[in-house]
């Protein structure tokens, strides 16, 4: 537990990308899930237990056995409060034998005989499992929107897990899960994470350097009325919210794909642009965690407006133009080819700083929308 709330920022960066190569901000199905195992190096096909073919059962049996523990549980529960009231995680997690610290490292309150995970003692196998069984139980106990063939965040989490235990205990090299997944998490995984910054950058490195800053409010303001507009048409059941489908369509709307603009920087920008949530398991609390209020908005359009090709006032002056969207609409009716070559090479790209100050790019952006 202390572990994994270590390296709570590396861990949401990587679920948090893998997620937007597909469809979702918050589940990551298979074939997201291969591109991790693929592009992070956690396949290794010399290794007894890390073989791709390990990996993509793994995934099948967390996404599995996560689903049987919750069905379980939500059965139990019903036998036990035939009225529907809820049982606290506190009495969850004593039902299923896990109180709370157990898994931490050096927990005192660890009642006799029942070791945690992170306690340095050699165990079989099958004692490993049995933890990882109480594990999933534990942590599942709140979550009631795991779907099917996709783990989430909280799956994803127990799939690194087991990633650990494959690798350094089960091979003898750590009897300790907590310093195998930390050894998995700062040896394994963080080195490949800072060979591309641009890709696993914090999203407050962005927000604090360009989002908030007088000038880039400024501009904003200027579309303020416009962008309230659109970001009522969108509104998701009237929750002062937008939904990630619904912001896609209005990028495709507002013709912002293209080749400097791809379907994953589209969903980047909008999942980087999430509030961080005090409590994902209430109904407001789910919704904040998947959607954006009208800031993240605007914030979503301040990361795209960053790595579009703009053009610079002189372009236009010298093309004839006085705004973004009338130099684009010509360039592209008259020379579709240029177009596509001039985005290609002069595009900024995801985690590139803006090559204009950043009221200039929000200005040149609505002038496209």
């Amino acid at each position: 537990e202390k572990v994994v709330s270590k390296h709570r920022t590396t861990i949401n960066l990587i679920f948090n990308y893998y997620c937007c190569r597909g469809t979702e901000v918050n589940f990551l199905y298979l074939n997201e899930w291969s591109a991790f195992v693929d592009e992070l190096g956690i396949a290794d096909n010399k290794s007894k237990f890390c073989k791709k073919s390990d990996m993509d059962r793994l995934f099948i049996a967390v996404d599995t056995k996560t689903e049987m523990v919750q069905k379980e549980m939500m059965k139990t529960e019903k036998e036990r409060n035939p009225l529907g009231k809820r049982a606290s995680p506190a009495q969850k997690g004593a039902e299923v034998g896990l109180v709370s610290g157990e898994a931490d490292a050096g927990a005192g309150n660890r009642p006799s005989g029942r070791p945690g995970l992170a306690r340095q003692t050699t165990m079989s196998s099958e004692a490993i499992l049995k933890q990882m069984d109480k594990l999933v139980s534990s942590t599942l106990f709140e979550h009631d929107d795991l779907k099917k063939k996709c783990l989430h965040r909280v799956e994803f989490i127990l799939a690194l897990l087991n990633i650990a235990v494959n690798r350094y205990v089960l091979t003898r090299q750590m009897e300790s899960v907590a310093e195998a997944l930390k050894a998995l998490l700062e040896q394994d995984l963080q080195p490949k994470l800072e060979l591309q910054p641009r890709i696993f950058r914090r999203p407050d490195v962005f927000r604090k350097a360009h989002c908030y800053h007088p000038d880039a409010d400024l501009a904003l303001k200027s579309f303020e009325a416009d962008l309230r507009l659109l970001f009522g048409a969108m509104d998701f059941k009237g929750r002062s919210l937008i939904e990630v489908n619904d912001w896609r369509g209005f990028c495709r709307g507002s013709d912002l794909f293209a080749p400097d603009c791809s379907e994953r920087d589209v969903m980047l920008a909008f999942s980087w642009s999430r509030m961080a949530v005090a409590d994902e398991q209430t109904e407001r609390g789910h919704f904040k965690e998947i959607c954006l209020p009208f800031e993240g908005f605007m914030e979503a359009l301040c990361r795209l407006a960053a790595l579009k090709m703009l053009p610079t006032e002189q372009e236009m002056k010298d093309a004839g133009y006085t705004d973004a969207g009338s130099f684009f609409f010509n360039m592209r009716k008259t020379d579709e080819e240029g177009y596509k070559r001039l985005l290609l090479e002069r595009a900024p790209g995801w985690g590139a700083e803006p090559e204009q100050p950043m009221n200039v790019c929000i200005t040149r952006l609505f002038e496209i929308i």
